[in-house]
């Protein structure tokens, strides 16, 4: 069986390994009832899924500065350090794991965008969150379906170091994102237990289909991968503690989009236990139904 305390607030770093531990127990918290909304309305002028470089940098290293100007923190206030990560979907929503979110009242959420180095004042701003649903189905002994959505209080402008990344472009099994080359980012930790990076970092993963996954190693049964998750890994790389419900993006070469949610792993950056990600695809029609606000085009 799955060591589900692996869950909770994880970090990526260029030879760490692939971690979430659980966040602290708390009394569980009543999610919003999910309801139907209006799709987001497209935004002229912008687009999703673009990338701010002038040079690619892989392998779990420090990103440019706002390189990927979807990746937010979640933090308790203002100043404070990102627990959890998250992707900008929309002017009004994130997309982030439910277990981020479980036990947590939304407004004692805040979410830093536009941010890059935590020690400095670089355009950075926090916004609050006013409403956050996390799947009905989550199952925090399985971290099968680890979704959740956060509504902020205020709309974010577009600009050149807040924009979302973009979604697929249809719902499904999601097998186009299987053995590709992905990145993923956060300020967690750079190891299984160690410090978390001042500046936000990156590393370039290979996913995988779950039969591959659980064939890998002795670390997952088949059992333990549901068609909600998908898996990713690299020698000696790998998301970690402080990097969950952040993204896992896949590039079609001219766009990012939003394939994975950090969520879950046997320690980071183990050989035999690749990182699990909730697969986006499997419940994309759930994500669209929480959205609100505008959004960019591709």
């Amino acid at each position: 069986m799955l060591l589900q305390a692996l869950l909770a607030v994880g970090l990526i770093n260029s030879s760490l390994g692939c971690n979430v531990v659980p966040p602290p127990t708390e009394a569980p918290v009543t999610s919003a009832p999910v309801t139907s909304a209006p799709a987001p309305a497209t935004t002229t002028g912008c687009q999703c899924g673009k990338a701010n470089r002038a040079t690619r940098i892989v392998n779990g290293v420090t990103t440019e500065e706002n390189e990927y100007p979807w990746q937010i923190g979640i933090v308790s206030g203002p100043g404070r350090t990102p627990y959890c990560g998250g992707t900008i979907i929309s002017s009004r929503t994130i997309l982030t794991a439910a277990h981020c979110t479980k036990g947590t009242t939304a407004t004692d959420m805040y979410v830093v965008v536009g941010e890059h180095d935590l020690t400095k004042a670089d355009g950075e701003q926090y916004i609050r969150v006013c409403a956050k649903n996390e799947h009905p189905n989550y199952d925090s002994s399985t971290t099968d379906y680890d979704y959740a959505t956060l509504t902020l209080c205020n709309d974010m402008v577009w600009a050149k170091d807040v924009s979302p990344a973009c979604l697929p472009g249809t719902a499904g099994a999601g097998t186009e994102y299987e053995y590709k080359a992905a990145v993923v980012s956060g300020w967690g930790t750079l190891s299984s237990g160690g410090s978390q990076p001042t500046v936000l970092q990156e590393t370039t993963v290979n996913t995988m289909a779950n039969s591959a996954c659980c064939s890998f190693g002795k670390a997952y049964a088949c059992t333990d991968l549901t068609s909600r998750m998908m898996c990713a890994s690299n020698p000696n790389t790998d998301s970690c503690q402080g990097d969950s419900g952040g993204p896992l993006v896949v590039s079609t070469g001219s766009n990012y989009i939003i394939a994975g949610v950090v969520s879950w792993g046997y320690g980071c950056a183990q050989a035999d236990a690749p990182g699990v990600y909730a697969r986006v695809t499997h419940q994309l029609d759930w994500i669209k139904s929480n959205m609100v606000g505008t959004t960019c085009p591709r």
